[in-house]
């Protein structure tokens, strides 16, 4: 019976058979790499989050809402950018073990590398759109300006950011829908939820509502907010009467705002609503209804 010995010669199967160990060895010096690089970037990035934590200017007697929504903020900035680190190293990793396993394969790596200059040169000419979109994104993640878990509205979209690379934003609007915006065409970020929020009420008033009143009750909610233990993190200054807007069809417009932390001004915002609709039902405020003015015209017969 022919052995494979026999068929491909002693050498060229003690060959092959030390090209494949080789292989083996790579694949698990590859692997091993990745999870040592993944348990230095995690730790690089604490060590970071604790050094901000010690920082000047984290010492203070006492430790407010404000401090936690920083230190969120800063929670939110590492996390992205230790993801960013941590992908590009991996795809480094990722690129030098292929080149050494085409090595063991025969593979003349020179001759790749030669390919790859002159395909990536053609690219290139080609691929200012993606020049613009990596140096863009570079820049989007240096300067913190969006942060994985932020609400950004970016041009005409506007959502949720669930990934941010040198590539593209990944952002999820409220009806689900997912946005895939290339960082080479923002150019206006408005971040919603950066350090912290405002909740803004343009509150349309009953003509015979007192607006002093009015914006009395609004504050006093407020306060009782910021002394419940369940809001308490989440207002962090007192309420904002700006005053008297403006006016519509049935009254005034009373303009208000509250400081909030970040991502929590909707739910302030609601919670304030259902708590001022109640208190001014129960002292006998009126709201105003829509307005329809009605214009009747007659007609008078002249006789000759």
């Amino acid at each position: 019976m022919t052995t494979w010995a026999e068929i491909l010669g002693t050498e060229r199967l003690l060959a092959m058979t030390l090209a494949l160990l080789r292989v083996a060895l790579i694949c698990l010096l590859t692997w091993m790499a990745l999870r040592a690089l993944a348990r230095i970037v995690e730790q690089g990035r604490a060590h970071w989050l604790r050094a901000a934590k010690a920082s000047q200017s984290w010492r203070r007697k006492a430790s407010g809402p404000q401090d936690h929504a920083a230190l969120a903020e800063a929670e939110k900035r590492s996390h992205t950018i230790a993801g960013l680190l941590h992908h590009t190293l991996s795809a480094l990793v990722l690129t030098v073990a292929f080149l050494s396993i085409a090595q063991q394969a025969g593979l003349d790596i020179r001759a790749l590398l030669g390919a790859a200059g002159i395909v990536s040169l053609a690219v290139g000419f080609g691929a200012r759109s993606l020049v613009q979109d990596l140096i863009n994104g570079l820049f989007l993640l240096l300067e913190g300006q969006i942060r994985e878990g932020d609400i950004v509205r970016l041009g005409e979209v506007s959502g949720l950011v669930e990934e941010i690379n040198l590539r593209h934003v990944r952002l999820r609007s409220g009806d689900g829908a997912v946005h895939i915006v290339s960082n080479g065409s923002v150019r206006m970020v408005s971040n919603l939820t950066l350090q912290f929020a405002y909740f803004v009420w343009d509150l349309r008033l009953h003509h015979k509502a007192d607006p002093d009143f009015v914006a009395r009750v609004a504050r006093e909610i407020a306060e009782e907010l910021r002394a419940d233990p369940v809001w308490a993190t989440d207002v962090l200054e007192p309420l904002e009467v700006l005053g008297v807007d403006g006016f519509h069809a049935g009254g005034a417009i009373l303009k208000m705002r509250v400081k909030t932390a970040p991502r929590r001004q909707w739910a302030v915002g609601r919670a304030m609503n259902r708590l001022l609709k109640q208190r001014l039902e129960a002292d006998g405020v009126p709201f105003p209804l829509p307005v329809r003015l009605v214009h009747s015209s007659t007609s008078r017969a002249v006789a000759p």
